[in-house]
């Protein structure tokens, strides 16, 4: 288990894609014992991230340049932990990109902490889950995660639908 956080934690560093690391941890440990590894190994790596990015601000804002960057460095206060919980649930997002990105403009670590840890959750355990159901690929409980999954990923067009409309009435 040790030695799982631990390569989850510097899974940005040896360019492990996080959803591998994600279904290998529900594939080796089961749902739970996975999603609990897992969620630590993310939350290291991302912490790690983060503090890089805003030690070595010159290095990471040339790697950097692009819209997650310029989306993080316009929200307000109160809007860090809903928007860093969007980005984190939803699997389109690149996740390290973020916690640099985060690390650059002035997010709090608490905000950035809070933010990815409620994101990383809901899909940490689905891919978790996907893994540890990997024997039974076709089941319905797999379908079942792929369909929340895709759920998440349209979310934010959903959302910023919605925002839209009531904005402007």
């Amino acid at each position: 288990m040790l030695v799982f956080v631990g390569i989850a934690s510097i899974r940005p560093f040896i360019l492990i894609p996080s959803a591998l690391l994600l279904v290998l941890g529900g594939i080796i440990f089961g749902t739970i014992m996975g999603t609990i590894l897992c969620i630590i190994g993310i939350l290291i790596s991302s912490s790690l991230c983060f503090f890089l990015a805003s030690r070595f601000e010159g290095i990471f804002a040339k790697l950097l340049k692009g819209k997650y960057l310029n989306r993080l460095e316009k929200l307000k206060d109160k809007e860090v932990i809903r928007t860093l919980f969007m980005m984190r649930v939803t699997p389109g997002f690149p996740f390290d990109p973020i916690s640099y990105g985060a690390g650059l403009t002035g997010i709090s670590f608490y905000d950035f902490f809070i933010g990815t840890f409620l994101g990383s959750l809901p899909k940490v355990f689905l891919y978790s889950l996907l893994g540890d159901g990997i024997k039974d690929f076709f089941s319905y409980r797999t379908m079942a995660v792929f369909i929340i999954l895709v759920l998440f990923a349209l979310a934010p067009i959903f959302y910023q639908r919605y925002k839209l409309d009531h904005e402007g009435h």
